[in-house]
């Protein structure tokens, strides 16, 4: 009898210890699954933060297209600009005793160019071209002569340098040599008003051959 109650409560302890690893096998299980639960979270996070990543890089780029756009205009903005210049030519009319080589008057004009030079080149190519119709009944000319060229105008070390080509010299004494030279400087002086800025004239590149009678 005694046998058959410890046999009984060996197999009713084997039962129980059965049960109790059944139970933490389903416990573990449970456990587990609550681990992968996250882990599958996780990767959703790092999914949304890849997105997120991207959308930040396109706006970057967007920025510095904004920028660029900002930026690349200024290669394609218009230098033209228009200035009042004022060409000075003789007159026979106020000088028609030819009495004053040294004194020219002033005709206003507007000239426009993609810098400062290149209006005072154009406004000495106009010098050289003559006075309008209407300012020639009322007595302006140009002293210098139609064939003469422009070399260049540049400006340098303060200051600035307009090379003719050797016609500028051609035909004339001294008195229309000085009307030239005052012709030519004070329309460039027009340009360039400051009076710290030394205006230069030459012949193909020399200043010594310039308006010798």
């Amino acid at each position: 009898m005694s046998t058959k109650i410890l046999n009984i409560n060996i197999f009713s302890f084997f039962v129980l210890i059965c049960f109790s690893i059944f139970l933490s096998g389903c416990f573990l299980t449970d456990k587990d699954n609550k681990k992968v639960e996250p882990q599958k979270t996780t990767e959703v996070k790092v999914e949304n933060t890849k997105e997120v990543a991207t959308t930040q890089k396109v706006g970057a780029n967007e920025t510095n297209s904004v920028d660029n756009k900002n930026t690349n205009p200024v290669k394609n903005v218009n230098l033209s600009q228009e200035l009042v210049v004022s060409i000075y030519y003789a007159s026979s009319k106020e000088d028609p005793d030819g009495l004053k080589p040294e004194t020219t008057y002033p005709s206003e004009v507007k000239i426009s160019a993609d810098n400062r030079e290149d209006v005072a080149k154009k406004a000495l190519e106009m010098l050289i071209f003559g006075p309008k119709e209407n300012e020639k009944e009322n007595g302006l000319y140009t002293s210098i002569p139609t064939n003469t060229s422009v070399n260049y105008v540049k400006f340098q070390n303060n200051k600035v340098i307009a090379d003719f080509s050797k016609n500028l010299n051609s035909g004339g004494g001294s008195f229309d040599m000085t009307q030239r030279r005052s012709q030519i400087e004070n329309t460039l002086r027009s340009i360039y008003p400051n009076k710290d800025i030394e205006i230069a004239i030459s012949v193909d590149g020399s200043e010594e051959q310039a308006l010798q009678p």
